[in-house]
């Protein structure tokens, strides 16, 4: 199945600012940013970005806020969840942990 995940291209205004968007596949443990990532690829869609998910996974969806003149950082919003079958859930960044050390538990957690 698919899942399609829209973005407003990058480097729109955002909140009085600017931003940079990504969604990753959760892939393993890293000892320096935590997680490692398969970065997706968007594809633009009518001004949108837009990322096809078609693999069962666990997933990272994140956005930054950039001061618009600056460019100095001003939020982070984050999001993670598990793709499975035709379903999406969100997750918390420890179940995240916990699905990377036993991928099992979050098929059987969220069946599809």
């Amino acid at each position: 199945m698919l899942l399609e995940v829209f973005v407003p291209e990058e480097g729109r205004s955002y909140n009085g600012g600017t931003y940079r968007a990504y969604i990753a596949r959760i892939t393993g443990r890293d000892e320096r940013f935590d997680f490692k990532r398969q970065f997706l690829r968007p594809v633009l869609k009518e001004g949108d970005r837009v990322y096809d998910i078609v693999a069962d996974g666990i997933y990272e969806e994140s956005v930054k806020c950039f001061e618009q003149g600056t460019g100095r950082f001003r939020c982070r919003n984050r999001e993670f969840f598990v793709f499975h079958g035709e379903e999406y859930y969100v997750i918390s960044p420890s179940e995240v942990l916990e699905y990377v050390d036993c991928p099992e538990a979050a098929a059987l957690r969220y069946p599809a």
